[in-house]
């Protein structure tokens, strides 16, 4: 288990670097950019989404294009151009330092020292705020948790990978660390983790793994429905069934 995520980063002390002259400027811009998708969503003063976008971005090791692009077509579908953003945040897979607005590493993207948010505040012209994604997933699902805030906040993110957030003290919203957990010895058989060793908790429980179980399991079961496609199924497919599974139960 190591530490992925500088200690003691407050939120607020970063965002509050997007303060500006509103004027014309109505709506907020929220891009996440994870291993392999890209996703956009445009949001007035009151939160309410206007655009958005989601998708494969394809893009080559080192390469960051594919935010401004996102961005742009989230953009266009809520009818507004960038003289309307007020500012634009973006949540990275990797290890982020907000206050210098760095990202230190990104290995599924090639960024290495890369000074992401200087670069898209001169490519857009809007202030711009970069965080670690499970740090941003983590603040705000604490703040849309039902029955108010709660602390310490632990939140778990299982995405291409598997990680985890610590928030110390929701009111300011400060970080104690982001976890990358992925290497966390697995108690059950699992299969070969990135480093060619057994027992890693993103082998058995990352997103990869469990579609993996899933489509090991449907093309077992001749009987099963989505046995015919087994080979397309995605991640909204199993969502599906374990909803109707439940309804049935029910």
């Amino acid at each position: 288990m190591t530490r992925s995520q500088w200690p003691a980063r407050n939120c607020k002390d970063s965002c509050s670097r997007l303060v500006v002259d509103v004027g014309e400027r109505t709506s907020w811009i929220g891009v996440d950019v994870g291993g392999t998708k890209v996703r956009a969503g445009v949001l007035d003063v009151q939160g309410r989404l206007s655009g958005w976008v989601s998708y494969p971005h394809r893009m080559m090791s080192g390469e960051f294009h594919c935010i401004a692009e996102a961005a742009s077509q989230a953009l266009g579908i809520a009818d507004l151009t960038w003289r309307n953003v007020i500012g634009m945040g973006v949540a990275i897979a990797g290890v982020v330092d907000s206050s210098a607005g760095v990202v230190v590493r990104s290995g599924n993207l090639g960024w290495q020292e890369l000074p992401l948010e200087a670069e898209l505040h001169g490519r857009l012209g809007v202030p711009v705020v970069i965080l670690n994604d499970v740090s941003a997933s983590a603040v705000a699902e604490l703040a849309a948790l039902p029955g108010g805030s709660v602390s310490p906040w632990l939140y778990v993110s299982v995405g291409t990978g598997v990680a985890a957030c610590v928030i110390l003290d929701p009111v300011e919203e400060r970080l104690g660390c982001v976890l990358d957990i992925g290497d966390t010895p697995a108690p059950v058989e699992s299969w070969h983790c990135q480093r060619g060793e057994y027992g890693g908790l993103e082998s058995v429980a990352s997103g990869s793994a469990i579609m993996r179980a899933a489509r090991t399991r449907i093309a077992a079961d001749p009987s099963h429905s989505l046995n015919a496609r087994v080979a397309t199924i995605t991640g909204n497919d199993l969502v599906e069934i374990g909803r109707a599974s439940c309804r049935e139960r029910v």
